[in-house]
This record gives C-alpha cells, structure tokens and sequence, in this order.
C-alpha cells in the first residue's frame, strides 16, 4: 500500500499547487480534488477491510 501513500501524496501536493496557482475554485484544482478524493477513499475502503495498517 506504499504506492498508494505515494500516490495520495504526490496528488494532494499537486492539487496543493495548482490552488496556489489558479485558486481553489478553479477547474483545474476541482478536478485533481476529485482525483485525490477517489484515491482516499480506496485507502479508506482498504483499511476498514484490514488489508493495511
């Protein structure tokens, strides 16, 4: 589940910089919103099944 640490990470500090960048109403910065949420909640979907920790 390293990856997908990796992966949330890297797409928060994305969506971190372009709300900088554009503002946090900007469709660029809703979009990878969007795109960090489902990673979350595949996270949050693996752990409440026990498959990490």
């Amino acid at each position: 589940m390293k990856m997908l640490e990796i992966s949330i990470e890297k797409k928060r500090k994305k969506m971190l910089a372009l709300a900088e960048q554009y503002g946090l109403s900007a469709h660029k910065t809703i979009q990878v919103s969007k795109e960090l949420d489902q990673l979350i909640i595949i996270y949050q979907e693996l752990f409440s099944k026990n498959l990490i920790s």
